[in-house]
């Protein structure tokens, strides 16, 4: 590695973004999972079934506060799993494996105030069908809408460098490969 372009401190781009993003919804999801499949299969082992409610009043109270309970659960888990990273330490565990870190454009950690207007300004990119993840790829600091809103900006955490000389083989096949074509 020969460049002196450290990433570290770099904006973060779109890919690897949304790369990170998959990773921390394969989380959440087999979170979900767990959380509604094993207090299931206890409540099986005692004869108790969630699909249908016994009818005697004590399991039936039982296993409508249960669903209930699950139900509210998985859907607040993944706000709280976010809202948790990102204060914690700015990383959810893929951006962490990524090698990104969500921070205030002043640099400072994210607080509960500034994550939490992150989570609405996602909220608002998701409801216009992914417009305001998609600013990402044009934006010259690659923000999104719930950056802006927030104040926050993602970057590469790690101090990895571009290796010129791999960058120099691909122009060269790829200036190969145009010259055949010609």
């Amino acid at each position: 590695m020969n460049s002196d372009a450290e990433l570290q401190g770099q904006y973060a781009g779109f890919v690897t973004r949304a790369a990170a993003y998959l990773v921390d919804l394969a989380i959440i999801s087999a979170s979900i999972f767990l959380i509604n499949w094993a207090p299931r299969v206890a409540l099986n082992s005692i004869g108790i079934t969630t699909k249908f409610c016994p009818s005697s009043e004590w399991a039936s109270v039982l296993c409508r506060l249960f669903t209930g309970s699950l139900i509210a659960l998985s859907a607040v888990f993944p706000s709280l799993y976010l809202v948790f990273f990102w204060m914690l330490s700015g990383q959810t565990p893929g951006k962490s494996l990524l090698g990104l870190r969500i921070v205030q454009v002043n640099g400072r950690r994210l607080s509960f105030v500034t994550a939490l207007r992150r989570l609405v300004g996602y909220g608002l990119s998701l409801l216009t069908f992914g417009l305001g993840f998609l600013v990402i790829l044009v934006d010259d600091r690659r923000q999104g809408w719930h950056d802006k809103f927030a104040r926050t900006c993602v970057i590469y955490a790690w101090p990895g460098q571009q290796d010129d000389e791999f960058l120099a083989r691909i122009e060269k096949a790829i200036g190969a490969r145009r010259g055949k074509r010609r």
